[in-house]
């Protein structure tokens, strides 16, 4: 079984002021002239979950 799982992480929280008020201008640019995005950070994570049997079948092959 695979499970995938998108995180999405939002990047105004850095210690900079300034740098958080430009990154809301570029999202909000974004947002109302081109209708979509805007800057975030995401991770994709995917998961493999072998069942026990599958697992002892690897074995066996090595």
């Amino acid at each position: 079984m695979k499970k995938v799982i998108l995180h999405v992480y939002n990047v105004t929280n850095t210690d900079s002021e300034k740098t958080n008020n430009t990154i809301l201008q570029i999202n909000r640019i974004f947002k109302d002239r081109i209708g979509i995005g805007g800057i975030f950070h995401s991770a994709i994570q995917v998961s493999y979950f072998a069942p026990f049997s599958d697992f002892l079948n690897v074995q066996h092959q090595c």
